[in-house]
């Protein structure tokens, strides 16, 4: 298990997340969708596994670098407002109950 600063690198890569800086062996700090890779020696999850990767990380006090996190943010907010339709506000409620998954 790493035990220096920012031992655990995470990056998307290609569409999926890529954690280096661990062993193979060091499968408990990330989730079951999280497998080793060894044709590139690190673990490697779809990009959705992040939140989970990173609380994952912070509830076992484990020190990581997030250029993951490297995204954009867009400043100008929602151009469109329009009403939903009964399905699309309902999936929204079910999407919010499955805290933000799904």
């Amino acid at each position: 298990m790493p035990d220096n600063a920012a031992d655990v690198h995470l990056r998307f890569t290609a569409g999926t997340l890529e954690l280096r800086g661990v062993d193979v062996q060091d499968s408990e700090l990330f989730p079951p969708s999280c497998v080793w890779d060894p044709r590139s020696a690190c673990y490697r999850g779809p990009a959705s596994a992040y939140s989970e990767v990173v609380r994952g990380l912070v509830r076992q006090g484990v020190r990581y670098e997030d250029a993951a996190r490297a995204y954009g943010t867009l400043d100008s907010g929602l151009q469109v407002r329009r009403t939903p339709r009964p399905f699309q506000t309902e999936a929204l409620d079910a999407w919010r109950d499955g805290q933000h998954r799904g």
